[in-house]
Formats: structure tokens, C-alpha cells, sequence
């Protein structure tokens, strides 16, 4: 052996890359906070689709654009009940590359909302219509026809904020709840689970 000679052990050859992580913990979760996600939670998705998962809490989750990506769309919004939990997608437009900045917080009503504060930050607010007997007082009371999806713990989704191109989007849920939050991409999309 060459006197300080550095001997490489293992399978590496020329050329080859590490393979790229199937997905990316968030910094702001302890290990030991985190539960393994299991099949019943990859519903409609798989694993190496999601960029980040939050996992289970109460907290407000505040999460800046990781670049510019101009002002974000919603085309659509999808509410599913599992057993386990009701799931929230929001479907961003395909020209969408990276995901926006956003907000996932709570409310007592839906008129708690300032549709004039954060304009380019998408907005999910979890709505618990126990503690509030109606939204009338500043006109941001969605219209129940628009609602979308039911589950068990979820009473409906409807658009806040005219205007916005979806980015304001009230979750209904009949009971207090925890969230889970998943960035996905290919396409870029927004999970939001209840229970």
C-alpha cells in the first residue's frame, strides 16, 4: 500500500448519483414526533411524490414560497372521508413549478378572515362550525351550493374571498381536530388531512 494512499470501500463507479430521497422531513419535527406514514395514509398517491410532510398538530403551520413562483391558482379542490381521516387536496394550475407559500390556521368563523392581508399565500382555514352560528356579518360567507366534499369529521369546503383564484379556501370540520400537512409535486398539489 502507498503511504498515504485514502482506500474507498463500497459500491461507488464513475458516474453514478445518489439516488434522490424519496421525500424531505421537515427541520421543525422532532423524530420522536414523527409517525411513519403507512399505506392507508398514501391514498391516491404515492411516496415519492411527496416533497415534504408536516406531520400530525394543532399549531398554525406558516411555510414561505421556496422560490418565486408568481401568483399561485387554485383549479380545483378535492374532499375525501377515509376512515381514519378526511383529506383535503388543493390542485394547483399545471404551469405551477414549485410550491407556493402558505398558511393552514384555525377559525372560529369565517368572517375571522382578512381576504385583504397575504395576497400571493395560499390559505387553508380550518372552520369549526360548533363555535360559530353563522357568517353573515361581512359578506365572505361562502355559498353552500359551491361547498365541496363531505366526510366524517368533514362537513364541506367552500372558497373564501372573492377575487383570490381560490388561494382562500375554508375547511369545515365538525369537531375539533388535528391536521396533517403534504406538499406533493408532479404535479405541484397541497394535502391537508383532519381527524
Amino acid at each position: 500500500m502507498i503511504p498515504g494512499a485514502v482506500v474507498l470501500l463500497g459500491g461507488w463507479s464513475a458516474g453514478c448519483e445518489e439516488p434522490e430521497p424519496e421525500y424531505r422531513e421537515s427541520p421543525f419535527v422532532r423524530p420522536a414526533e414523527r409517525v411513519e406514514l403507512t399505506e392507508a395514509d398514501l391514498v391516491d398517491f404515492d411516496r415519492a411524490e411527496i416533497v415534504t410532510e408536516v406531520p400530525w398538530g394543532t399549531n398554525t403551520l406558516n411555510r414561505l414560497a421556496v422560490r418565486d413562483v408568481g401568483m399561485a391558482v387554485v383549479d380545483s379542490v378535492q374532499a375525501i372521508g377515509y376512515d381514519e381521516f378526511d383529506r383535503v387536496v388543493l390542485h394547483f394550475g399545471a404551469q405551477l413549478p414549485a410550491m407556493p407559500g402558505y398558511r393552514v390556521t384555525m377559525a372560529s368563523a369565517p368572517t375571522e378572515v382578512d381576504c385583504e392581508a397575504e395576497p400571493g399565500t395560499v390559505r387553508v382555514v380550518l372552520v369549526h362550525p360548533a363555535r360559530h352560528s353563522g357568517s353573515e356579518a361581512s359578506g365572505q360567507d361562502a355559498d353552500e351550493a359551491d361547498s365541496v366534499g363531505e366526510g366524517p369529521r368533514l362537513e364541506g369546503v367552500t372558497e373564501l374571498c372573492p377575487g383570490s383564484d381560490g388561494r382562500v379556501q375554508a375547511v369545515h370540520i365538525a369537531q375539533a381536530s388535528m391536521h396533517r400537512v403534504m406538499e406533493l409535486r408532479d404535479p405541484v398539489r397541497l394535502v391537508v388531512d383532519v381527524r
